[in-house]
């Protein structure tokens, strides 16, 4: 078979921060066939592939545009975790979406 004849390996779309229902994928890899979607994902994760800050879920699919049950999400601390994937756990207060304490219930 010639290289003009053989196929790309399909993409796994990653989801990072949208809806894969109604957004973009944020990035894609190759998805090979025989190794599972979560080792192909820890393997990008370890690799710094997904950036250094990840957030507590990711959504995956072979689908750029995925149906209503056409995606996996996956919680990154567990796959983290499984795989041995040395990280911190970090949290980040988003202060505009804090309603300001009422002055007069504390006096």
């Amino acid at each position: 078979m010639s290289e003009d004849q053989e196929q790309a390996a399909p993409d796994l779309y990653i989801w990072l921060h949208g809806d894969p229902r109604v957004s973009e994928p944020d990035t894609q890899i190759e998805d090979l066939p025989g190794v599972s979607d979560l080792e192909l994902l820890a393997t990008a994760i370890a690799r710094g592939r997904l950036g250094r800050y990840l957030p507590n879920r990711v959504a995956t699919s072979p689908h750029r545009s995925p149906g209503p049950t056409g995606f996996r999400s996956v919680d990154v601390s567990r796959l983290m975790r499984d795989y041995q994937i040395p990280h911190r756990r970090c949290y980040e207060v988003v202060l505009e979406q804090i309603a300001p304490a009422n002055d007069d219930e504390t006096e």
